[in-house]
């Protein structure tokens, strides 16, 4: 009795991993098979995806009454997409470039993946802008009005007054220049440079010899001396004989 008990068990035990195997078969061919019926599944819809793209396109020229409404609704959709989009590259204060494609920053003027000219690009506004959404912003809001975020003002350096330079007094000359200027206006000379020593005694020497105006004095009369008068004498005597010689010709 026992040996029949024991084939009967392993009899059992081999008609049931004979259905589990069969089971699992099974389960695997209807796996795969299910996976196919998606696979053309989702080609299908990519057949109609395509063929109605298609349509759409040449929908501006040839239209069927019928799916007139559902190419408005199209129309519509990628209208809206594209203004999302553009809304999104606002926010981010950016354009996308026409050659590569990659996105450039609204106020660069070229690409900085391919180098190509940024022909969107915009000229930096003056002005108070929200680092994030670039939203204009009022000087005392701490917050921005559009998306909330934090503005960070810059700290303010108070402005020192410029000072006025003094006035410079020519080392050499003794004359006064005002501050801004390098060279005396008198003697051409170099006002922060020290004169020689030879310079500074001549400038002195010349301002304690400056002459001072006198009243000029008439020069005396000199005495005439003898062969003077002699000769004064002679020619008052030729004078004399020739009126005498004259008057006994008459």
């Amino acid at each position: 009795m026992a040996k029949n008990f024991f084939q009967k068990l392993s009899q059992t035990m081999t008609d049931t991993g004979r259905d589990m195997a069969n089971e699992g078969k099974k389960f695997a061919e209807i796996t795969k098979l299910n996976s196919m019926i998606n696979n053309r599944k989702k080609r299908e819809q990519e057949c109609y995806s395509e063929l109605g793209r298609g349509y759409f396109n040449i929908s501006a020229h040839y239209q069927i009454p019928e799916l007139e409404e559902r190419v408005n609704e199209i129309r519509e959709i990628l209208n809206d997409i594209e203004m999302y989009q553009k809304k999104i590259l606002d926010l981010k204060g950016v354009t996308i470039c026409k050659s590569c494609g990659a996105e450039v920053g609204i106020h660069e003027l070229f690409c900085s993946a391919c180098g190509a000219r940024n022909e969107d690009a915009k000229p930096e506004e003056e002005g108070l802008f929200c680092p994030v959404c670039h939203t204009p912003l009022n000087e005392n809001d701490s917050f921005c009005i559009n998306c909330g975020h934090k503005i960070e003002k810059p700290e303010q350096i108070p402005q020192k007054e410029e000072e006025v330079p003094e006035d410079k007094v020519c080392p050499a000359c003794g004359a006064v220049n005002i501050g801004q200027n390098r060279f005396c206006r008198e003697c051409g000379f170099r006002l922060d440079q020290q004169p020689a020593k030879d310079s500074i005694l001549k400038s002195s020497v010349q301002e304690s010899e400056v002459p001072e105006t006198e009243p000029e004095i008439p020069e005396p009369e000199r005495d005439v001396t003898e062969k003077e008068a002699y000769e004064a004498e002679e020619e008052e005597r030729e004078a004399v004989a020739e009126e005498s010689s004259g008057m006994d010709l008459w």
